[in-house]
């Protein structure tokens, strides 16, 4: 049990590389929802089968947070929280007419604004351009609006990083890699999906501190919410873990157990409000 507290721990500052805008899908989540409250725990259950669970500040797409969407299905507010159920970080993203983020406020636990990000568009050349206080990054764009190739700037114009991203035919990333101004690669994550468009596998190759390297493996049978998952870390064997939910009227999962060696260890509850 130790051994999966390990990976857990380890998990909590995962990369998550989703389009955090639109986190539905990654969140396994469908239909129209307003909102959704996540909150991970982890657990020891005795001998007797009672037990005792601990607010959490969870890992991957099961991060302490509340998230809130516009109709579009578009991340509007995110709240992050700590395992003591405090506010970490709070962010809001305005859109256009096109359901494009062209604005994100984040907040740090006091309230007090931190960052500005604006992003314009340039449909003729199909190129984003995103800014703050300290850094811009340009990004082409594919016929569907996605970043693909970005590079980030000092505001004195001087390169940062750069960034290759490739989508599947579902818009979902199959692949970020992140590299030096020298094109030495600092991280790469991958992702593998399903036909149901969830995930198989999620992964993180750091070549920056080699401390990071991390695979995540999901395992399916005939229901569409993973039975079975796989956590390894920096080349150790994989710890297995077994899923099991429970559902609201409209089909999607509000609590989710894991167990390692039949011991529940981990539980995440989820508060869904849906639109009208």
């Amino acid at each position: 049990m130790k051994f999966l507290y390990f990976f857990l721990i380890t998990l909590y500052s995962f990369s998550s590389f989703a389009q955090d805008d639109n986190m539905l899908p990654y969140l396994r989540l469908k239909g129209k929802i307003e909102s959704v409250r996540i909150i991970p725990y982890e657990v020891q259950e005795k001998d007797d089968k009672t037990i005792e669970k601990n607010i959490s500040i969870g890992f991957l797409y099961d991060k302490n947070a509340f998230i809130r969407f516009n109709k579009a299905g578009k991340v509007i507010e995110k709240i992050d929280y700590n395992n003591k159920n405090e506010v970490t970080r709070h962010r809001e993203l305005s859109y256009d007419n096109k359901n494009r983020c062209i604005n994100e406020k984040v907040y740090n636990k006091e309230g007090k604004m931190t960052q500005e990000i604006s992003t314009t568009y340039d449909d003729k050349k199909k190129e984003s351009r995103e800014t703050d206080h300290r850094r811009i990054t340009v990004c082409q764009l594919d016929d569907r609006g996605n970043p693909i190739n970005c590079a980030t700037f000092t505001t004195e114009g001087k390169l940062i990083e750069k960034c290759y991203t490739t989508y599947d035919k579902d818009n979902k990333v199959l692949e970020k890699v992140y590299r030096t101004p020298n094109n030495d690669k600092k991280y790469v994550f991958h992702n593998e999906y399903n036909d149901n468009g969830y995930h198989t596998k999620i992964s993180e190759d750091d070549y920056v501190n080699f401390t990071d390297n991390i695979k995540v493996n999901y395992f399916y049978k005939d229901a569409p919410l993973p039975y079975q998952q796989s956590l390894s870390a920096n080349g150790t064997l994989p710890a297995y873990s077994d899923l099991s939910y429970q559902y609201d009227k409209k089909g999607n999962w509000i609590r989710k157990e894991v167990r390692y060696k039949d011991k529940l260890v981990f539980l995440v509850e989820l508060k869904i409000t849906y639109f009208n």
